[in-house]
This record gives structure tokens, sequence and C-alpha cells, in this order.
């Protein structure tokens, strides 16, 4: 029961991290429905498949990059 909890905890938090981000809004509405709302219909489509494109290899990026950089942070100054 103690795992599904922590789980349940977990989801929520993400949610709320997620949901309660201003920039999740100013980013994707403001901004981006900005830029999108002056093009034309087939510039459009590829507005998304780019933002789509760029979000994913951003995101992952993060990811991995900072996988790699864990070492990097776990070095003292002074030791």
């Amino acid at each position: 029961m103690g795992k599904q909890q922590s789980l349940a905890k977990l989801m929520l938090t993400t949610l709320a991290i997620t949901l309660f981000n201003q920039h999740v809004y100013l980013d994707t509405l403001v901004i981006n429905g900005g830029i999108g709302g002056t093009l034309g219909r087939e510039e459009k489509h590829w507005f998304l498949l780019g933002s789509i494109v760029a979000s994913f290899v951003w995101f992952f990026g993060l990811g991995y990059a900072s996988k790699k950089l864990i070492p990097f942070f776990e070095k003292s100054k002074h030791g």
C-alpha cells in the first residue's frame, strides 16, 4: 500500500508542478499561439511539427545531458 501511495503522491506532485508553472501557459498559449496565429493554414502544420520536434529534442536533451553531467556536479571544488 505504501508503494501505491507514493506513486500517487509522485504523480500528483508532477501534475501540480506542471500545471502551476506559469511558463507553460506563457510559452504555449501566448508565444506559440501568437506566432501560429499569424501563419497560413499550410504554414501552421509545419509550425506545429517544428514545435513538437523542438520540444522533444529539448526535453530528451535535458534528460540526457543531466545524466552525463552528474559526475561533474558531484566533484567538490575544494577536494
